[in-house]
């Protein structure tokens, strides 16, 4: 009787340490313990009041754990962990290399130790960015055979002031941006694309001050009025699936005639917000602006033509994809000669002198398949597309038509990384070929382009591209254009 007293004794406390070494009581004890500061002396370890299967409460405390009587490493990437048998483990945590940590920083030259983010937070953000723009066009084709490559590129330097931030009042922002051009394109001498196939070429060089505005937000950012020198392309046709592409016919339209790069211009820009989902903006732009130049050169003169365009925007988020929808109007006061025909030149037609000249817009973004539901990740496909109109007697682009796919984080693992694949299509004016020797019969110029941009840190990408030029506008042969973005944030 004795020994099946002590038998059953045994068997009661082995179920009792099994029960308390499976308890949600020490799961909890465990987790406490990979929150102990190792620096610190104390124990804070202490599990009070459980709560047991019988009606009475009985409070129970579990003798602190010294860490210091542990033998743990006390290097500070090694953590104490209490597996279910009560003791206690060592893992490890990777700690990053200064390259990796370089790497993975969000732009090159880093927080400058402390300072980049100490200014931030006192209302001054200053960033830059260089980009290196490598083309070669196809040895025949366009208007010169030639195969040597061309590079243009293109460093950028601004400065924003948060008046707010600078407890100065609030809604106010002032930005001012550098901006250094150099190298030469192909457009103009090679390819004779009147959409050009690099958005950012440009026929001068040099330094100049882009930009220079001031943007203040009323009525809880319900208003916003910006004046300044501005790139009229960042508030209007500002379509971010377009910007992913290199040819000028996706980032704007062309027979818009916006005020953008490299001429940024004098103007007043004011967006109403009335929900959270929809704007109206307006817009009023020197229509002779020269980016090299102060902005103040032109837009006084009498014989000046202004641009005025006007947008309304939807920016719906349908089945948590998000998509946006504009439609907008511009209009240029100038002195325009009208476009004449063949039988009217022939017959000694005298041209009609339009005192202006307009046009309407019509563009979207919508994404369509999501990888991951979260509103905040954008690994998915988007499409796009693009229409406008300009009255043909007096615009060489009467028609554009444009649309896109692009899928970002198409190869596993590379999240950041964006596949692009674009047409867009010119229709011109029947009434361009009498004044424009050698065009006669050019209806049309479209282009087919396909882009991998690889994104090899935060900072830095690579941006292979290809288009095929169909019937360039000033050209008498197809061409192929091949080349390498490379933008680099600093």
């Amino acid at each position: 009787m004795k020994l099946d007293f002590i038998n059953k004794s045994k068997i009661a406390m082995c179920f009792a340490i099994l029960c308390f070494c499976f308890s949600p009581s020490n799961v909890s004890y465990a987790e406490t313990l990979q929150n102990i500061d190792l620096n610190t002396s104390e124990s804070p370890v202490k599990i009070a009041n459980c709560e047991c299967p019988d009606k009475n409460q009985v409070n129970t405390e579990i003798p602190a754990v010294d860490i210091k009587k542990t033998e743990i490493n006390e290097d500070k990437n090694i953590v104490p962990v209490l597996d279910l048998k009560g003791g206690v483990q060592t893992q490890e945590i990777k700690k990053e290399t200064p390259v990796e940590i370089w790497l993975n920083q969000d732009t090159m030259t880093g927080n400058w130790n402390g300072l980049r983010s100490k200014a931030e937070e006192h209302g001054i953000t200053v960033s830059g960015s260089y980009m290196l723009n490598n083309f070669m066009k196809e040895h025949s084709g366009g208007l010169l055979n030639n195969s040597r490559p061309s590079y243009q590129g293109i460093s950028n330097t601004s400065i924003e002031f948060n008046t707010e931030k600078m407890h100065l009042y609030p809604g106010g922002k002032l930005f001012v941006q550098f901006q250094n051009i150099h190298g030469k394109g192909l457009t103009d001498k090679y390819v004779g694309d009147y959409m050009y196939f690099n958005g950012y070429e440009s026929s001068r060089s040099g330094p100049q001050l882009s930009e220079y505005w001031y943007e203040q937000s009323l009525l809880n950012d319900k208003l916003k009025l910006k004046i300044g020198k501005q790139d009229a392309n960042c508030e209007f046709q500002a379509i971010e699936t377009g910007w992913e592409f290199m040819n000028s016919g996706f980032n704007f339209i062309s027979n818009s005639l916006l005020p953008t790069y490299p001429n940024a211009a004098m103007g007043l820009t004011a967006t109403i917000q009335p929900t959270e989902n929809t704007y109206l903006k307006y817009g009023f732009f020197d229509g002779n602006a020269i980016g090299s130049q102060s902005g103040f050169n032109t837009i006084f003169h009498k014989d000046g033509s202004n641009m005025n365009v006007e947008e309304i925007g939807i920016t719906p988020s349908i089945k948590n994809h998000p998509g946006k929808y504009i439609f907008g109007l511009w209009q240029r006061s100038a002195n325009i000669d009208e476009l004449l025909n063949d039988d009217q030149v022939n017959a000694g037609y005298s041209p009609i002198t339009y005192k202006s000249n307009n046009g309407l817009y019509t563009e979207f973004e919508q994404s369509i398949f999501k990888e991951n539901e979260k509103q905040e990740d954008s690994q998915g496909l988007t499409i796009m597309g693009q229409y406008a109109w300009a009255p043909k007697t007096r615009t060489e682009l009467t028609k554009y038509f444009g649309t896109a796919l692009v899928y970002q984080g198409l190869i596993p693992k590379r999240n950041n990384d964006s596949l692009g694949v674009g047409i867009n299509f010119a229709q011109f004016s029947n009434r361009v070929g009498s004044i424009n020797s050698g065009r006669v019969g050019r209806k049309g110029e479209s282009v087919l382009e396909v882009f991998y941009k690889i994104a090899l840190t935060p900072w830095l990408y690579i941006q292979p591209d290809f288009q095929y030029i169909n019937k360039p506008y000033y050209a008498d042969n197809s061409t192929i254009v091949f080349g390498v973005r490379t933008n680099i944030d600093f």
